[in-house]
């Protein structure tokens, strides 16, 4: 069983990485089998400051971190916001990786 941190960067991933803040813990087997860290961006976006929206949708796309040159993550995502209304002024976009952990037995 592996334990997966959930960051989210204030900015960019590859800026102030030790200012990245801990929004949820997932647990799984692989990082395919851990829906939970979907669940904990989604609920991080909803929560958001910035989310002045009553209706929307939520969606997770993962990256390769090595784009960014990240070499302490081997996951990352973008979670994006989309307002239901498609007059709304814009998309809430943030940016997380994922530290993956060995839980002891």
């Amino acid at each position: 069983m592996n334990r997966y941190e959930i960051f989210r960067s204030l900015k960019h991933l590859e800026e102030n990485v030790s200012q990245h803040e801990l929004i949820g813990v997932a647990y799984g087997e692989t990082i395919d089998a851990a829906d939970e860290i979907d669940e904990c961006i989604k609920a991080d976006l909803i929560a958001d400051e910035d989310n002045i929206y009553t209706e929307y949708n939520v969606d997770v796309k993962p990256f390769d971190p090595a784009v960014l040159q990240l070499e302490q993550y081997k996951y990352a995502a973008s979670g994006i916001l989309y307002p239901a209304d498609s007059n709304a002024p814009k998309n809430i976009i943030h940016e997380y990786v994922i530290e993956k952990l060995k839980c002891e037995n």
